[in-house]
């Protein structure tokens, strides 16, 4: 049985196979409702098919309101989602090939349900915004996204999306804080290289010690790359003012620690960074923070050079250190061993500005605490480092 309270009553046959109509409610409840290639069915109300009716559009089915369906059989080649209240889409089970948001300004629609198939995802008026909420969605291709169309995924839903050796882009963000894409490569090509992501603002974010920082989660199927990208129509990260002020943590599921960058490159108008190589389970939670957000009773300063507390410290494996000149000056840094022996002399050239350097693992062979010495010009200012052996 099909239940269509009307605004005008029409004919059954007449509207499917012969004119665009306009419906307020469209309920199939025990039958089959098919849509064929050349109607333009449009409904400006909601759709509800019940577990033993279903729902076929070859043609364009355009909807106000919720499209909800605990049918199992469903498929929709084409469906708008117009409108200037929210909405929502909820599928037991199906597939949509192309899903159009043409939503009225700053109207969102929101994904209810555990999953959702999409071919293609289509953000056609700006400031849509698809809202996951505790939604997974698999997505094959992605077009007119920016930093006024994107997916919010601050509830549990991800953003599922097949890899490949070139950077594959997930636009996800956060209502609150905006757009916050990134871009994953596959480091191998055997052809089922997947990953899921999200983007948790700070406060929704479950697991401990997540500070003030939000946190992306990703999970992967084999080893990636993930890189941030962002311009003048992105604006990232506007309150760093130098991306080498930036650190990268992982989540272990214990601690947080040192990701460590391939590279970085550029500054706030336009740049990147990318991530080494990140295996899967590695890490699933990650933030980027600022070395300039520390206490700054532990940054010992001289006229010319500040030098922040490095990080992690204390540590067990390797570590970094941040520092920031006044002015261009000759600069040499010296590591010392835990005994006063010298292990190695760096930089030893002119610089200025924000500077971040890697200390790596093979550094510090042994336990113990390690001396760190900056000669900046006629000025010297030295720390200690601890080294652990779990």
């Amino acid at each position: 049985m099909i239940n269509y309270p009307f605004k005008s009553v029409i004919p059954f046959g007449f509207f499917i196979l012969f004119t665009t109509s306009l419906w307020s409610q469209l309920t199939v409840n025990g039958t089959s409702l098919f849509v064929d290639s050349a109607t333009h069915l449009k409904v400006d109300g909601h759709i509800f098919i019940d577990k033993n009716a279903s729902l076929t559009a070859k043609g364009i089915l355009a909807v106000s309101g919720n499209v909800e369906s605990i049918s199992i059989n469903d498929q929709i080649d084409n469906l708008q989602i117009f409108g200037d209240l929210p909405g929502k889409i909820n599928f037991l089970k199906g597939n949509i090939n192309h899903l159009f948001l043409l939503k009225s300004l700053s109207v969102p629609t929101y994904l209810q349900g555990v999953s959702l198939a999409v071919s293609n995802l289509h953000f056609v008026n700006n400031y849509n915004l698809l809202t996951l909420n505790d939604t997974d969605l698999d997505i094959v291709n992605l077009s007119d996204f920016s930093d006024v169309n994107y997916i919010v995924t601050n509830g549990k839903g991800l953003v599922g999306r097949n890899l490949s050796l070139n950077p594959v882009i997930f636009p996800v963000g956060s209502t609150f804080s905006g757009y916050h894409p990134i871009f994953i490569t596959a480091v191998t090509n055997i052809g089922n290289e997947y990953a899921k992501v999200g983007f948790i603002e700070a406060g929704n974010y479950l697991a401990k010690n997540s500070g003030d920082y939000p946190v992306w989660q990703i999970e992967n199927n084999g080893p990636i790359q993930f890189s941030m990208r962002w311009g003048t129509e992105n604006n990232l990260h506007s309150g760093v003012l130098d991306l080498k002020q930036l650190r990268l943590k992982g989540w272990n599921g214990a601690d947080w620690i040192s990701v460590g960058f391939d590279t970085l490159l550029g500054n706030i108008n336009a740049g990147y960074l990318k991530t080494r190589v990140l295996l899967p389970n590695e890490f699933k939670f990650y933030k980027l923070e600022s070395i300039l957000r520390v206490d700054l009773s532990k940054v010992l300063k001289l006229n010319n050079v500040e030098l922040l507390p490095s990080f992690p410290n204390p540590f067990s494996g390797g570590t970094s250190v941040n520092f920031k000149l006044h002015k261009e000056s000759l600069v040499t840094v010296q590591l010392f061993s835990p005994n006063g022996q010298l292990i190695k002399e760096f930089n030893n050239k002119y610089l200025d500005g924000y500077h971040f350097e890697i200390l790596p693992e093979d550094l510090f062979p042994v336990s113990g605490f390690y001396s760190l010495r900056f000669i900046v010009g006629e000025e010297v200012v030295q720390t200690k480092l601890l080294k652990i052996n779990y």
